[in-house]
């Protein structure tokens, strides 16, 4: 289960970083995609982070909304 959720997590950090990086691009043009996307990445799992630590999962109740945009934005 722990594995499952490993690939589930490097696959879902993969389709985030092309999606964001491509809307990130959009409104501001880089020279350089890869290392833009690498660093579009490392923005959203800071971002993330704080929400993995947290001890009560009354505090998640709202990332239903940005999981619900992110679909409609794909």
């Amino acid at each position: 289960m722990t594995l499952f959720l490993l690939f589930v997590l490097v696959a879902f950090m993969c389709l985030l970083k092309d999606a964001a990086s491509d809307c990130v691009e959009y409104f501001i043009p880089s020279q350089s995609s890869v290392d833009h996307r690498n660093r579009i990445l490392l923005y959203i799992i800071v971002i993330v982070s704080p929400l993995c630590l947290l001890e009560d999962l009354h505090a998640l109740r709202y990332t239903c909304y940005v999981g619900f945009t992110s679909v409609l934005l794909l």
